[in-house]
Protein backbone atom coordinates (compact mmCIF):
# COMPACT_ATOMS: atom_id res chain seq x y z
CA UNK A 1 0.00 0.00 0.00
CA UNK A 2 0.99 3.70 -0.50
CA UNK A 3 2.23 5.25 2.57
CA UNK A 4 0.34 8.08 1.85
CA UNK A 5 -2.75 6.01 1.34
CA UNK A 6 -2.35 4.59 4.70
CA UNK A 7 -2.31 8.08 6.04
CA UNK A 8 -5.46 8.80 4.54
CA UNK A 9 -7.33 6.12 5.54
CA UNK A 10 -6.01 6.10 9.56
CA UNK A 11 -7.31 10.28 9.14
CA UNK A 12 -10.49 9.28 8.18
CA UNK A 13 -10.91 6.87 10.16
CA UNK A 14 -9.75 8.76 13.12
CA UNK A 15 -11.92 11.89 12.76
CA UNK A 16 -14.76 9.51 12.21
CA UNK A 17 -13.95 7.19 15.74
CA UNK A 18 -13.42 10.70 17.89
CA UNK A 19 -16.99 12.16 16.89
CA UNK A 20 -19.53 12.09 19.48
CA UNK A 21 -22.41 11.14 17.60
CA UNK A 22 -22.71 9.16 14.01
CA UNK A 23 -25.23 8.76 11.61
CA UNK A 24 -25.39 6.68 8.11
CA UNK A 25 -23.39 8.67 5.42
CA UNK A 26 -21.47 7.88 2.85
CA UNK A 27 -18.69 10.87 2.49
CA UNK A 28 -16.07 11.14 -0.28
CA UNK A 29 -13.43 13.45 -1.57
CA UNK A 30 -9.90 13.53 -2.79
CA UNK A 31 -6.77 14.43 -1.46
CA UNK A 32 -3.52 15.31 -3.73
CA UNK A 33 -2.97 11.95 -6.01
CA UNK A 34 -5.64 10.48 -3.87
CA UNK A 35 -9.40 9.74 -4.32
CA UNK A 36 -10.94 8.90 -0.98
CA UNK A 37 -14.72 7.12 0.32
CA UNK A 38 -16.15 6.74 3.93
CA UNK A 39 -19.56 4.48 4.08
CA UNK A 40 -20.76 4.67 7.19
CA UNK A 41 -23.91 1.90 7.90
CA UNK A 42 -25.97 0.86 10.84
CA UNK A 43 -24.76 -3.29 11.80
CA UNK A 44 -26.89 -5.29 13.79
CA UNK A 45 -24.64 -8.00 15.45
CA UNK A 46 -26.08 -10.27 17.90
CA UNK A 47 -24.39 -8.73 20.72
CA UNK A 48 -26.25 -5.39 19.74
CA UNK A 49 -29.06 -6.50 21.62
CA UNK A 50 -27.55 -6.11 24.78
CA UNK A 51 -26.47 -2.14 24.76
CA UNK A 52 -28.28 0.16 26.41
CA UNK A 53 -30.33 2.39 24.86
CA UNK A 54 -29.45 5.23 22.71
CA UNK A 55 -26.21 3.15 21.75
CA UNK A 56 -25.89 1.97 18.48
CA UNK A 57 -23.22 -0.22 16.32
CA UNK A 58 -21.86 1.25 13.25
CA UNK A 59 -19.57 -0.64 10.41
CA UNK A 60 -17.52 2.12 9.32
CA UNK A 61 -15.57 1.25 5.86
CA UNK A 62 -13.23 3.65 4.09
CA UNK A 63 -11.44 3.69 1.12
CA UNK A 64 -9.07 4.81 -0.74
CA UNK A 65 -7.94 4.68 -4.44
CA UNK A 66 -5.38 6.15 -6.75
CA UNK A 67 -3.56 5.69 -10.06
CA UNK A 68 -4.08 2.86 -12.41
CA UNK A 69 -6.08 0.66 -9.57
CA UNK A 70 -4.40 1.30 -6.83
CA UNK A 71 -6.64 0.48 -4.19
CA UNK A 72 -6.55 -0.30 -0.05
CA UNK A 73 -9.64 -0.07 2.34
CA UNK A 74 -10.48 -0.94 5.71
CA UNK A 75 -13.45 -1.60 8.16
CA UNK A 76 -13.88 -0.97 11.72
CA UNK A 77 -16.84 -1.03 14.23
CA UNK A 78 -17.83 1.89 16.35
CA UNK A 79 -20.47 2.17 19.09
CA UNK A 80 -21.63 5.24 19.81
CA UNK A 81 -25.20 7.66 20.26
Amino acid sequence: MHQGAGIILQSILSDELAAETTTAATRQGESGLYRWRLEILPDAPAFAKTLPSPYRIYRLTASVSWGLGGTASTTVIKISR
